[in-house]
């Protein structure tokens, strides 16, 4: 083979290396189950699976601070949401059953008999409710579990009489006082209120 061939050989083979070698730079292999993003978002509010970038897990207990304008101090819980997500069944633990009924209605809209009237898939139309000396000044009535740190609980009542004022703490710490209760109004019916994690 004559020089000047092996030359224009050597030439296009060195030619091909940096053009593939060059790619490479440009444009980085993905190899299966690998993201080009990294790691993704927040799995959403309240989110309890291990994907989704949660730092939990997330604690918060509810105390009372200042019990409910009821006369007989009845605490009646309608309906739960965290940073606006309907909580569910093992997102809340219950430190103190409800004793007066686990799932009441106007309508008899309940859809389990076994089911609390906060967790009831019939959302805030169901309400479980306590009954006197077991909502006193200091008890914790239940706890929150989530994957990712709350920014805002939206919590229903049947009535403002009926709502207590909460001490929220957060992993230990607490993060709300309320040093009353929402007054002895019966109306709205049922009534929501926020409250705001810092």
């Amino acid at each position: 083979m004559e020089q000047s061939t092996l030359f224009i050989l050597g030439m296009i083979l060195m030619l091909c290396c940096c053009s593939s070698s060059m790619a490479a730079i440009a444009y980085p292999v993905f190899f299966p189950n690998e993201s080009s993003t990294g790691p993704t978002g927040s799995a959403g509010p309240g989110a309890s699976g291990e994907e989704g970038g949660g730092e939990g897990p997330y604690t918060y207990d509810f105390y009372i601070e200042t019990p409910e304008a009821s006369t007989a101090h009845d605490l009646h819980l309608a309906d739960i949401k965290i940073d606006g997500i309907r909580a569910i069944s093992s997102q809340v633990t219950m430190h103190i059953q409800p004793d007066r009924y686990a799932c009441g209605s106007k309508t008899n809209a309940c859809l389990s008999d076994t089911s609390l009237g906060h967790i009831d898939t019939r959302g805030d139309a169901t309400w479980a409710a306590w009954e006197l000396n077991t909502t006193s000044a200091g008890q914790k009535i239940f706890t929150i579990t989530t994957s990712n740190k709350v920014t805002t609980f939206e919590i229903s009542y049947q009535r403002p009489k009926y709502t207590p004022g909460w001490r929220i703490e957060e992993n230990g710490t607490t993060v709300v006082t309320e040093t009353s209760n929402r007054g002895g109004e019966n109306t709205p019916s049922p009534v929501t209120y926020t409250y705001t994690i810092p």
